[in-house]
């Protein structure tokens, strides 16, 4: 049996020659590939749309101190690996002879090859480790949540913007689940 996902001798994996042949049949010309700075500002790189392969298989190096938050100038070079599930043809770039696509990336630190503890990608993926290992299921929604308050009662609560819920998960180990309410986040902090 084998892995679809596997990397044969550091080539491409399935899911990977999958957005490249998509790139090819679509005419695609640029590649954005982005990520969000320390204060979640969406930041991107544009390249040609022929790097794709060596995007996935070596990352898009970049300036990393040209980011607010991110390092020193000494610290500076920082790699882009892109994650194949988030590609999108960009709707408002393609006219059908050409057109632009984006890939969601994640920062890695060159000098370590570990991922850069100053991505808020990196930080919401630990985040949502946690949450898992504390039995927590976490659920992220723009506009109304359904929440039960502290009388179990069902109750709307209208928000602006993305909120998460953390609803302890019923197959969870009983130790580790909380009594009580669930808890919902704003940006602000947690909220009963």
């Amino acid at each position: 049996m084998t892995d679809d996902n596997a990397k044969p001798d550091g080539g491409l994996t399935a899911e990977e020659q999958a957005v490249v042949d998509e790139i090819d049949e679509n005419n695609i010309d640029f590649l954005r590939l982005q990520f969000t700075d320390i204060l979640g500002v969406v930041k991107n790189v544009s390249v040609p749309a022929d790097q794709a392969e060596k995007a996935f298989t070596e990352g898009i190096y970049f300036d990393g101190s040209s980011i607010n938050g991110f390092v020193r100038i000494q610290e500076s070079d920082m790699r882009l690996k892109p994650d194949p599930e988030t590609f999108a043809i960009l709707p408002w770039r393609s006219d059908g002879e050409s057109g632009a696509a984006r890939l969601i990336c994640d920062v890695i630190n060159t000098s370590t090859g570990e991922p850069f503890e100053g991505d808020p990608r990196y930080v919401l993926k630990q985040a949502l480790e946690k949450a898992d290992e504390h039995g927590y299921e976490v659920n992220m929604a723009p506009g109304v949540l359904p929440v039960r308050d502290g009388r179990r009662r069902l109750r709307d609560h209208r928000v602006r913007g993305p909120r998460w819920l953390l609803r302890p998960r019923p197959e969870g180990p009983p130790e580790r689940r909380p009594s009580g309410d669930h808890l919902h986040a704003r940006g602000d902090g947690l909220r009963h």
